[in-house]
């Protein structure tokens, strides 16, 4: 069960990359040419696909969707007095690629570092304690 479930999470992971919805629109688009269908079906299939890639490359679709997950967990009082005396900046791994037998951060990591280092900044401006966690490994860890 296991096995049949990490394969689903991972097909569906797959249909998440942007550049994977290029391809397949590509595919589709020269399914449909080669079988005469329309013009506007495959127009439409090409736009569909660069607003998908759109709302998924750039974040767009991620935080409207965990937002609206938040919102109701963040206005707990609970939530409020922790968040208030403990602050923690959690950066997510992006993950790494190998150039040259070396080990490269993703240029997706780049943007979460720069942007942990300004809440950080904004927290210690104000004198407030704040720690930063920092989570993924590379392949050699």
């Amino acid at each position: 069960m296991k096995f049949l479930l990490d394969f689903l999470f991972r097909v569906f992971q797959l249909f998440t990359e942007p550049y994977f919805l290029v391809f397949l629109a590509i595919v589709i688009i020269a399914v449909l040419k080669r079988k005469n269908k329309s013009k506007k079906l495959r127009i439409g299939i090409f736009i569909s696909t660069i607003v998908m890639v759109i709302l998924i490359g750039n974040g767009f679709l991620g935080k409207l969707i965990s937002g609206y997950l938040q919102e109701s967990y963040l206005n707990t009082p609970e939530v409020k007095s922790t968040v208030a005396q403990n602050p923690v900046i959690v950066v997510l791994g992006g993950g790494v690629v190998d150039i040259d037998n070396t080990e490269k951060l993703h240029t997706m990591s780049y943007s979460r570092m720069v942007t942990a280092y300004q809440l950080y900044h904004e927290f210690k401006k104000n004198n407030q304690p704040c720690k930063i966690l920092i989570s993924g490994k590379g392949k050699r860890a």
